[in-house]
């Protein structure tokens, strides 16, 4: 519990708001990275999806969310009604989670790019942002306006720092789920990798992302205190070493520097050090990135070698990276976490198969 971000009450409101932006900003960065993965005639399709789900993850986190994962715990499983409007630090701390929600959200539409119809997209966000993310952060968070864990899994000793578990793994298993259940677009051929019409674009993406995970992370103690600095230190350690080992990977296998490697490996390093980014040294940060990175490409070849189409959108890097992302948490000691991080594990797969019935009633693959 003492690991736990400070309660509302007592956080720093205009730096959490500062930090909201941040992550506001990260939707940009999605939007750009999925858009330079895909070919050109599709780019404004991805825009508009990446337009619309953050509005619509935003009502539903609104209406329902919000209570769901932070309102009074009901046997550890889901919150109870909360009126977030009551007080400023309140809203403040309700605008840095809404925005978070809406990043799990998004990880969904890079990965199924080209391949579903607005309405079946628009229904996965509204299932993802509404209920399943919430009932997830509740398992892991709930009881933080108490600076209690009351959630199950908070009450086994899991932390989650800024969101590794709850936002990208719950993103991650919900797009391989979609990804599994529509299959690849038309054209797609196993083995035979799509580039994208612009990887100049992906690139600023990916930068505006790294940027934007300054708030993700640095915001997620809700003040702006001495662990602040080490945390943004060891996220961009994260990232870097991510980015180096996926340069290596990359010239060791095909004697040159790929740029889809590159962009996988920083995004996999972010995540998998935002678990434990308050509680690690800067030494083991980078053994997280650096780990992180080479599963995050493992997979990627795994699931390239499965027929399963991953060089649309930034499902390149977003669902092969969330493998990754279980090793690396502060939850418990070495010898006591593989039981809990199969456990999660499961829930959150489990949570994903909701998503199997909505996208494989409403649109077979669409992609051309």
């Amino acid at each position: 519990i003492a690991m736990l971000p400070t309660a509302p009450e007592n956080m720093d409101t205009g730096f959490v708001l500062i930090c909201a932006a941040l992550v506001f900003l990260m939707q940009a960065g999605f939007c750009m990275l999925e858009s330079g993965m895909i070919r050109a005639k599709n780019s404004i399709n991805v825009a508009v999806k990446n337009l619309l789900d953050f509005a619509v993850s935003m009502l539903m986190f609104a209406a329902f969310g919000f209570s769901l994962m932070f309102g009074a715990s009901n046997f550890g499983l889901f919150g109870s009604h909360v009126e977030f409007w009551t007080s400023n630090d309140l809203s403040a701390f309700f605008l840095f989670q809404m925005v978070f929600c809406g990043t799990a959200a998004t990880i969904v539409s890079g990965a199924i790019a080209e391949r579903t119809r607005l309405i079946t997209y628009m229904a996965i966000v509204i299932v993802l942002s509404g209920f399943t993310y919430p009932l997830v952060g509740h398992w892991c968070w709930g009881g933080v306006l108490e600076n209690t864990g009351s959630g199950w899994l908070a009450k086994m000793g899991f932390v989650d720092w800024a969101g590794t578990a709850v936002v990208h793994l719950v993103g991650g298993f919900a797009s391989l789920a979609a990804m599994i259940a529509i299959g690849p677009r038309r054209n797609y051929k196993r083995g035979k990798l799509t580039g994208g019409h612009s990887l100049t674009l992906a690139i600023m993406g990916c930068f505006l992302l790294w940027f934007g995970w300054w708030g993700f992370n640095g915001g997620s103690g809700l003040n702006a205190d001495d662990n602040v600095s080490i945390v943004l230190l060891n996220t961009n350690l994260g990232a870097v070493a991510g980015l180096l080992v996926a340069a290596l990977w990359s010239w060791i296998h095909t004697r040159k520097t790929d740029v889809v490697d590159l962009i996988s490996g920083a995004l996999a390093g972010l995540v998998s050090v935002t678990g434990s980014c308050h509680a690690i040294s800067p030494f083991a940060a980078i053994a997280a990135g650096v780990v992180g990175g080479v599963i995050a490409l493992l997979a990627i070849e795994l699931l390239r070698k499965c027929g399963t189409d991953v060089r649309s959108g930034h499902s390149v890097s977003m669902v092969p990276l969330e493998f990754g992302a279980p090793w690396c948490s502060p939850s418990s000691p070495p010898w006591n976490r593989c039981p809990r991080e199969v456990a999660k594990c499961s829930c959150w797969f489990s949570q994903s198969l909701y998503l199997l019935s909505v996208v494989s009633v409403l649109s077979p693959s669409t992609g051309r």
